[in-house]
């Protein structure tokens, strides 16, 4: 049976779990952090009237769990860490636990529930995974090609060069997403 009360979860996302707490209810779990994970904290927390999911941005950690949630029609905000520590300072809670992290998570999204939270526009987050890859494959390249002068062996030679090649066709691939991404960002824009 659903509660009546408006609630408040905070989680705090790792690699391997899903620290959740629902404020006022004082209510924690542990979910890993996978599909089955996530479901299952999808029926947790149907049993509740929720009104905002919170989490801290954690270098994308938290990207898949907010894309989840979303889709299920969840009100989520990702909040930068600083706001976070800042709050946890205020608290004065001294202990620094997942399980009081997602506890501290959720109090600042009671409390502070219209603060500004870090919301990137999905193209430029597209854009920045795709622009951190391409540097990648550029620099496997430039290390290919110093391999090269360095070897004599005719197979090494060949070795190098289909790598090269192959790396070169990956870069060209993502250049072709990346300007996809740009020409929808571009026709997206009002007219003049």
């Amino acid at each position: 049976m659903k509660t009546m009360q408006n609630n408040y979860v905070g989680i705090d996302v790792s690699g391997e779990w899903l620290d959740t707490h629902i404020e006022p209810l004082a209510q924690a779990r542990r979910f890993a952090n996978n599909t089955q994970g996530l479901e299952a904290l999808v029926q947790w927390l149907g049993a509740h009237a929720i009104d905002l999911v919170a989490m801290e941005a954690t270098g994308g950690l938290e990207r898949i769990c907010a894309q989840y949630l979303r889709a299920r029609k969840y009100e989520v905000r990702v909040f930068n860490p600083s706001r976070i520590a800042g709050f946890r300072k205020a608290l004065g809670t001294q202990a620094k636990t997942d399980a009081v992290d997602a506890k501290v998570i959720a109090l600042f999204a009671l409390s502070m529930p219209n603060t500004a939270c870090i919301e990137p526009d999905p193209a430029l987050r597209d854009m920045k995974d795709l622009g951190a890859r391409h540097t990648q494959l550029t620099q496997m390249i430039a290390a290919e090609k110093n391999r090269m002068t360095r070897v004599h062996h005719f197979f090494a030679k060949r070795s190098i060069d289909r790598v090269i090649d192959a790396l070169l066709a990956e870069r060209k691939a993502l250049a072709r997403e990346m300007r996809k991404i740009v020409d929808d960002v571009e026709n997206l824009k009002p007219a003049a």
